[in-house]
């Protein structure tokens, strides 16, 4: 792998160009080459040669994608094996690739499901912090003029 960490985008790309080029009848050495060809970010770039180079050496893609497990998920090395074994590698590389694509996406909606949430719980104990820094002192000098006792609420607020 690169210096910089490969994103799970970049993973389903590369596993749905290489279903389609393998489904078309390229080679998994030429298609491999060819990914590594047209990628752009050099980690990918590298990643891609890495494999090409475990491969041309008689490496399974499974096993090499299995020396790299914070790049490839289990279950992506488990289906790429499985594949392997039963000759559908093009049919299962398109169907990770679109996996890996759903699983980002459900991802990004969680993350974005927990954004309003979120902000409004911060924004709560944001105006909870000023009334008990700025406010309460405030009431609580206004019934120390008038000689009152403090209503129970407001103790426990001023205890916080």
């Amino acid at each position: 792998a690169g210096a910089r960490r490969i994103k799970t985008v970049d993973v389903a790309v590369i596993c749905q160009q290489l279903g389609v080029m393998l489904d078309t009848g390229v080679p998994l050495p030429e298609a491999l080459e060819a990914i590594e060809r047209q990628s752009r970010k050099p980690e990918v770039k590298q990643l891609v040669r890495d494999l090409h180079t475990e491969v041309c050496g008689g490496t399974p893609l499974s096993r090499s994608m299995a020396s790299r497990p914070r790049i490839f998920p289990p279950v992506v090395i488990s289906l790429v094996k499985a594949s392997e074994a039963s000759g559908t590698m093009a049919l299962m590389l398109d169907r990770v690739g679109d996996y890996l694509t759903r699983e980002l996406r459900t991802r990004r909606q969680v993350t974005g499901a927990l954004t309003y949430p979120g902000f409004m719980l911060g924004t709560a104990f944001a105006v909870v912090g000023f009334m008990l820094v700025f406010i309460l002192p405030r009431f609580a000098r206004i019934y120390e003029m008038k000689a009152t006792t403090l209503p129970t609420p407001t103790k426990v607020m001023m205890g916080l």
